[in-house]
């Protein structure tokens, strides 16, 4: 099972920011949403504690590990289980049946397994989280997949509506592979 991290950002690395104590995402496509549900399902999703509260649901059609520090918060369910650490989640993610298993949020947790990350799905929006604008209590930057050696083998552009503002939004979908790994297929 190969490690993969999926993922949306502004064109600064913002992948979003908190407000009144909640993860926000700062735009919402409903063809960024239908990509990745397309490439996650029937696999392991892994997201920590604000990602997973963000979400407020296990994902259906989809193995759910969140990473707490508090796992015991969680009630077990039949898709979904709590974990106190990375090492953890992995170990249970190749425990399922499924093949996959991706990374999806937070900006701590991408951080922490972006250097192991075999491909990485990025939704880049051309458009900028404008700062003044929101008025947030912290925003959230991720750093790029360059940084792990990884490099651009596809990209699809598309274009938008903002499912909650109507503002028109548009953007790239990008894959990156691993330079080290071989007959990657994606």
């Amino acid at each position: 099972m190969r490690i993969k991290l999926i993922y949306a950002t502004d064109p600064n690395g913002i992948i979003g920011y908190i407000k009144d104590g909640k993860f926000t995402q700062p735009f919402h496509s409903k063809k960024d949403f239908n990509w990745f549900k397309s490439i996650t399902e029937d696999s392991v999703v892994i997201m920590g504690n604000n990602t997973y509260k963000a979400i407020g649901k296990p994902l259906s059609n989809r193995f759910n590990i969140v990473i707490t520090s508090n796992p015991e918060q969680y009630a077990e369910t039949p898709n979904m289980i709590a974990v106190s650490s990375i090492k953890q989640a992995i170990c249970n993610a190749l425990l399922t049946d499924f093949t996959e298993m991706y990374f999806i949020g937070g900006a701590n947790i991408l951080e922490q397994v972006g250097a192991l990350a075999d491909v990485v799905y990025v939704t880049k929006y051309n458009q900028y989280i404008e700062y003044n604008d929101v008025d947030a209590d912290k925003y959230i930057q991720y750093i790029p997949p360059e940084r792990y050696d990884l490099k651009l083998i596809s990209e699809e552009t598309f274009v938008d509506t903002d499912s909650k503002t109507g503002e028109h939004i548009s953007g790239e979908f990008q894959i990156y592979s691993s330079l080290y790994k071989t007959n990657i297929t994606v």
